[in-house]
């Protein structure tokens, strides 16, 4: 007869109960005989469900079937990363999910997690409970983290995607105030004296294509040299609302 019960860790608090208690997430174990043959040994799971079933189809098939090995997180993590390289993703991005993996396998160490199968749902709140991030910063981080899960159930290494129930944070930034004229009139200042004057002249100019058109940086430093007297309309969504621009281009 076989008997499974939850092997306490030193952190769990209900750990002086003994093999009575097993409400908690410890790992489980099976201690008994099957065919004359003495078991002790880590089921590898932490569900008291799943290894009831595991345990009864011990007993219906009179011996003891072995599961494969289950993959670790750092192997996963790995798996990732070379995933990541071989098709040919940006330096930051890589570095975003080495960061979020090295905190995840901190994580793991932390509460005796070594499996990816130990990750269920609630584990993955607890460990999304424990960023720091903010805002946009901890949307994309979930991102990153959902990504992650998803490539591991896509490669058979787990049955679920519990991620993929994880509920993006709520945003909640002020708006973007516009500079006022004594600001505007700072920032041009700071220009006229700036040393090198035939650069000085390049960020006059930026500063006021970006005043008066609107565009992001980004678009700004990028523009082609455009030719044009029409002047077109357009809103942009400024992240608690709309802000409309009048946009006119010139010959720059």
């Amino acid at each position: 007869m076989l008997t499974i019960y939850r092997r306490h860790r030193k952190a769990c608090k209900q750990r002086f109960d003994g093999r009575a208690y097993r409400r908690c997430l410890c790992p489980i174990w099976v201690d008994g005989s099957l065919n004359g043959v003495e078991i002790r040994k880590s089921l590898r799971l932490r569900d008291w469900q799943r290894a009831q079933d595991l345990v009864r189809q011990w007993e219906a098939q009179g011996q003891r079937v072995e599961k494969p090995k289950p993959l670790t997180v750092k192997e996963a993590c790995e798996k990732f990363v070379a995933d990541a390289e071989a098709r040919n993703l940006r330096e930051p991005t890589l570095y975003k999910y080495r960061l979020l993996f090295r905190q995840l396998q901190d994580f793991a160490v932390l509460h005796g997690l070594p499996c990816l199968t130990d990750f269920d749902l609630d584990w993955m709140r607890r460990f999304r409970a424990s960023w720091k991030n903010k805002n946009i910063s901890a949307r994309k981080k979930l991102e990153a983290f959902r990504a992650f899960f998803r490539f591991v159930h896509e490669s058979g290494w787990i049955p679920t995607n519990p991620a993929s129930h994880l509920k993006p944070p709520k945003i909640t930034e002020p708006p973007t105030a516009p500079f006022t004229r004594e600001e505007v009139a700072s920032i041009l200042n700071a220009c006229d004296i700036y040393p090198d004057k035939a650069n000085a002249l390049r960020l006059r100019a930026l500063v006021f294509l970006l005043r008066y058109s609107g565009l992001r940086i980004r678009d700004a430093i990028t523009l082609s040299r455009i030719v044009s007297r029409t002047i077109n309309f357009s809103c942009t969504q400024r992240r608690q609302g709309p802000r409309f621009i009048v946009r006119s281009l010139h010959s720059l």
